[in-house]
């Protein structure tokens, strides 16, 4: 039996979170939220090489889904996200907003998808670079975001709700 089923939704709507999330995005969920991996099974799997092939399954997915970071970016977005114990207030405002004009269900402010879209937002232009996402406009941050997720539905929504963007 599920033990949340047995505790109020308002008493634990970050656990319900964090499980639903796994539901919906898989394996780079669990790596980013440590979810079902604790800080010392993901060293484990990293030194085992695991965690490395999740994540370059995880790239090569992102790439399927016409994602355009390159694989050094998206590594340190990944990893960056793990490590990043609260968000700007303003950029998880910003992906809520976007979010809810395109009819996506956040899970909360440590929904994945506002993490990797508050580390994107933050980063800026390398000297010598001349394309990079920071140049992107949020909405297409918050589609990368989705990609890297593997977010197949969400990146639909973002698609239909801002059709004037470049996705």
């Amino acid at each position: 039996m599920n033990k949340l089923a047995e505790v109020p939704e308002e008493a634990i709507p970050e656990e319900r979170d964090k499980e639903a999330g796994a539901e919906q995005f898989g394996e780079v969920f669990d790596i980013l939220t440590k979810q079902k991996l604790s800080p010392e099974e993901i060293e484990r799997r990293v030194a085992e090489g695991n965690v490395e092939d999740i994540l370059e399954r995880a790239y090569e997915e992102y790439k399927k889904l016409r994602g355009i970071i390159n694989r050094n970016d998206y590594r340190s977005i990944i990893d960056r996200a793990r490590e990043v114990p609260t968000l700007r207030k303003v950029s998880i405002s910003q992906a809520k907003g976007i979010a809810q004009r395109a009819g996506i269900t956040l899970l909360g402010d440590t929904d994945p998808r506002i993490m990797l879209y508050a580390i994107m937002r933050s980063d800026t232009k390398p000297e010598g670079v001349e394309h990079h996402h920071s140049q992107m406009s949020d909405q297409r941050l918050f589609a990368e975001a989705a990609r890297i997720l593997g977010d197949k539905d969400s990146l639909k929504k973002l698609i239909e709700a801002y059709p004037k963007i470049s996705f």
